[in-house]
C-alpha cells in the first residue's frame, strides 16, 4: 500500500506489489542522459517506458550552471543512442508511440494524465524541480504512472517537494536533501541571543526570572522551526538531537 504526501508517493512497506521509487544520484545532467540510456537499454524490450519531464522545453538551472534539456533534446540524445520504438509529445505535436512490443515515451507530467507504463522515470529531479502552480496535482499525476518501477535521476539534491522519508528500507538508491542546517544554526543563535538579553535584565534587576521565564516561552518556535529545518534535511532524531548538543541552547540562571 502506498500512502500520500503533498502528492508524493511514500510506500507504506517494501512488500511484493508496491513500486518502490529508486534515485540515482549523478555528476552532471549530461551524466544522468547517460545513465537514462543505460537505464532504457537495461528494460526488457517489450515493457513500455515514459520519461517524464517537467516542461516541454529546456530551462537554466542556476544551481548547476547547466541548461537542463527539454522534451525534443532528450528525444534527439536517445535517438542518437539507438533507442528504437521511441516517442513524444511536444505542446500539441504528438508523436506518441503504443503497442505491445514496447515503447519509450518522453512527455511532461501533465501529457502523462490518464496513461499507464510498465516503467517511468523521471530525469532532473533537482531542488527546484516543478515549481508550478499546483504542484501536488502535478505531483499525483507524475508519480502514478508506473506500474514496475519509479526511478528519479538527480544531480545535487533532490526536489524540495519530494517529503522526507526516514525509513530509508522505502526507497532504493541515495537520496540528499537540501541542508537547511544553517537555518536551524541562525534559529539556535538567534533564540540563545534572547537568552542573554532576557538574563542581562533579570541580573540587573529590569525583570523578574518569572516574567522572563514567560517571554522566552514566546521564542520556542525558534527552536521548533529548527528541528522541521532539519527534517526537511534528511536529519534522524539521533542526528538532531546531536546538532542541539553541538549548538547548545542556552538557558536562564
Amino acid at each position: 500500500m502506498t500512502s500520500w504526501n503533498n502528492g508524493v508517493p511514500i510506500p507504506e512497506s517494501s512488500e511484493e506489489g508496491n513500486v518502490k521509487p529508486k534515485f540515482i544520484k549523478c555528476t552532471s545532467l549530461t551524466h544522468q542522459l547517460q545513465t537514462l540510456v543505460q537505464l532504457i537499454n537495461g528494460i526488457k524490450k517489450e515493457d513500455s517506458i515514459a520519461i517524464l519531464l517537467e516542461t516541454n522545453d529546456s530551462k537554466q538551472i542556476h544551481e548547476l550552471n547547466e541548461l537542463r534539456p527539454g522534451i525534443l533534446e532528450v528525444y534527439a540524445q536517445l535517438r542518437s543512442s539507438n533507442i528504437n520504438n521511441l516517442g513524444y509529445k511536444h505542446k500539441r505535436n504528438d508523436a506518441l508511440i503504443f503497442h505491445d512490443g514496447g515503447s519509450v515515451n518522453i512527455l511532461t507530467f501533465h501529457s502523462a494524465k490518464g496513461l499507464e507504463f510498465n516503467h517511468v522515470i523521471i530525469p532532473f529531479f533537482e531542488s527546484n524541480f516543478n515549481n508550478l502552480g499546483n504542484e501536488s496535482k502535478i505531483n499525483y499525476v507524475g508519480f502514478t504512472r508506473a506500474i514496475d518501477s519509479l526511478t528519479f535521476l538527480y544531480t545535487n539534491t533532490v526536489s524540495r517537494n519530494f517529503p522526507v522519508i526516514k525509513n530509508r528500507s522505502l526507497y532504493d538508491g541515495d537520496v540528499k536533501y537540501t541542508d537547511y542546517s544553517w537555518v536551524a544554526k541562525q534559529n539556535i543563535e538567534t533564540y540563545n541571543g534572547f537568552v542573554d538579553v532576557l538574563q542581562e535584565a533579570i541580573d540587573n534587576n529590569v525583570y523578574t526570572r518569572q516574567e522572563c521565564v514567560i517571554e522566552l516561552k514566546n521564542c520556542q518556535e525558534l527552536l521548533k522551526g529548527a528541528r522541521n529545518r532539519l527534517e526537511m534535511s534528511g536529519y534522524n532524531e539521533q542526528e538532531i538531537a546531536c546538532f542541539f548538543r553541538i549548538n547548545k541552547i542556552k538557558t536562564l540562571k
